[in-house]
């Protein structure tokens, strides 16, 4: 779960199916309840690792799910099933810390503080633990495209290559008009969900050009902490300078948004309420025909258009 909310009992066996279920006992990792969870030492960024007792008594530990790009930490999968997957909040807050290095950021591993910072906490762990990744590579209709298993470290660094064949785009130049769609339920279903399709979008627009993201939003922002951000520092300058001083889990989402709108003009074409659309910073509008006719106050009547039907799986990549 990292730091998102406990699922019911319910949600579980939606997830691993009722057989599984009736087996296998399930437990949800409370990052909130630090008497659930055992040290293993710092990492050299100051991360202290705290990771769930239930992993911690086990003899063998698989990790699995999926893997996709992930706009801070490079890819998803791998290491993230344990750190932040199975971790205390404080843990992940100081992991989480780092996405503000310019390093952190999409598609990138080796380098990038955040993965190192990960990695480098799981092998505290993996000293005394017994681990093995089984991982599925997903199409947009969620069959399977491959799948990877072995060593944990390993095998997702193979997984995230064969990503990258998968959902890495190549164009040939950036574009004056993004025209991107989340891909539907659930991936639309807040701004929080819809951030990952800004950020695919984000890389192919040029500077001062603009995005228009279709995102339903039926839940609004997803986030009290990330209304709360914008609320008090309306700007992404501001944002940035705030969590310097004091990084807030669901805070953090706000500079993920809005570091994108220093670059690009972002348009909301969504049923989100335009009050709450204008306090997160979007240009909010009903339909496709009124974005673009927004869009050309911005980049004239003379563009060029990419359209993603699947912004939130897919990541544009410039030719070199």
């Amino acid at each position: 779960l990292g730091t998102h909310r406990c699922m019911s009992h319910e949600e579980m066996v939606e997830q691993v199916g009722e057989d599984v279920a009736k087996r296998l006992k399930m437990y949800n990792s409370d990052c909130h309840v630090q008497d659930d969870f055992e040290y293993f030492g710092e990492t050299e960024h100051g991360t202290p690792v705290w990771l769930n007792k239930h992993v911690c008594d086990a003899d063998l530990v698989i990790l699995t799910g999926t893997v996709v790009y992930h706009f801070f930490s490079g890819f998803g999968g791998g290491r993230k099933a344990v750190l932040p997957g199975v971790a205390a909040m404080e843990t992940v807050r100081k992991n989480h810390s780092l996405m503000m290095s310019p390093e952190a950021k999409l598609g990138k591993l080796h380098g990038n503080p955040v993965y190192d910072d990960q990695v480098e906490g799981v092998r505290l762990f993996a000293k005394e633990h017994k681990m093995f990744l089984f991982h599925s590579i997903l199409d947009a209709q969620k069959q399977f495209l491959k799948v990877f298993a072995g060593d944990w470290y390993e095998a997702h660094l193979e997984a995230c290559k064969f990503v990258e064949q998968v959902y890495g785009v190549p164009i040939s130049e950036p574009a004056d008009v993004v025209i991107a769609s989340c891909g539907g339920y659930p991936k639309d279903i807040n701004i929080y969900q819809l951030q990952k399709t800004m950020d695919n979008a984000w890389c192919a627009v040029k500077d001062g050009g603009v995005i228009i993201i279709l995102g339903e939003c039926e839940e609004g922002s997803g986030s009290a902490a990330l209304e709360k951000a914008l609320e008090e520092n309306p700007s992404p300058d501001a944002i940035k300078a705030e969590l310097e001083k004091n990084f807030v889990i669901g805070a953090h989402k706000a500079f993920a948004i809005t570091r994108l709108m220093k670059k690009a003009h972002f348009i909301l074409v969504s049923a989100l309420d335009k009050e709450l659309a204008k306090k997160l910073l979007f240009e909010s509008v009903d339909d496709v025909d009124a974005a673009m006719k927004l869009a050309e106050k911005y980049v004239g009547k003379d563009y060029k258009v990419l359209l993603m039907p699947q912004g939130s799986l897919t990541v544009p990549v410039l030719k070199k």
